[in-house]
């Protein structure tokens, strides 16, 4: 299970030399359809970053996913060091097991000196940490059932006209998003373009080419899923000419 240690550890353990990652250079994802939530190291930390986030006997960084919590068993505890927070999340430290004790917070942002409660000997130090946490993010990636189908947009009849006339209709391109989706969009663009991503994997795999509209979902472009925009479109209707306009709909269950 991530992340458990006794709560004795050799006194000469060996300890690497750290320098805390940019947190904008740190992936947003712990896996394909689950976000990052903090990324965590075990030995003592440091107010200044560039001696912070060091291993401790041979433990390296470990990576926390969103919604991951855990309590160590009795007379264990969780080292924590250095802690960086990815955007929208928070970490979160308990002094007693089973979710606990006093609780503390650590939001977005970098954390090189976690302050946590002093638990035992290792790496030539006392070594702080928190005997169960739980880590959570605002952000989700969404989750679909997609499908498409052309709809009819406008009809411009002009079988009783003797002379051409124009129309015109509001063309939508992109997605609008639920409420949660846009909450987690503007967490920051990276997140966005994570979300935008997994929702375009999610119609390439699920749809592909299109059996109903024969359009191909795993070759569209970016813009289809950026936030909905809208223009106007103009069209001339010869004399005695019906025309009429379609426009591709997709529609998903979240």
């Amino acid at each position: 299970m991530e992340g458990r240690f006794l709560a004795l550890l050799a006194l000469l353990a060996p300890m690497a030399a750290g320098q805390c990652p940019d947190i904008n250079e740190l992936n947003v994802l712990y896996d394909y359809d689950t976000f990052m939530c903090a990324y965590k190291w075990s030995g003592p930390g440091d107010d200044d970053p560039i001696q912070a986030c060091t291993e401790c006997d041979g433990h390296e960084e470990y990576h926390v996913r969103d919604g991951y919590s855990d309590s160590a068993s009795e007379g264990h505890y969780y080292p924590v060091g250095s802690l960086i927070t990815m955007p929208g999340c928070t970490f979160y430290g308990f002094g007693d097991y089973n979710y606990a004790g006093d609780v503390d917070e650590y939001p977005e942002g970098t954390h090189p000196n976690v302050g946590g409660y002093d638990q035992g000997d290792g790496c030539g130090t006392t070594l702080s940490g928190y005997q169960s946490y739980m880590c959570e993010c605002v952000q989700k990636m969404i989750e679909c059932s997609p499908s498409d189908a052309y709809d009819n947009v406008l009809t411009c009849d002009g079988l009783e006209s003797d002379v051409e006339f124009s129309c015109s209709y509001t063309e939508t391109i992109g997605t609008t998003y639920s409420t949660e989706a846009t909450d987690s969009m503007g967490i920051s663009d990276e997140v966005t373009s994570t979300v935008q991503a997994g929702l375009f994997d999610i119609f390439a795999s699920d749809i592909g080419e299109s059996s109903t509209t024969s359009y191909d979902w795993s070759t569209t472009s970016s813009q289809t899923f950026e936030v909905s925009q809208t223009y106007e479109v103009g069209a001339t209707v010869p004399p005695r000419t019906k025309v009429w306009f379609e426009g591709q709909v997709c529609f998903s269950t979240w």
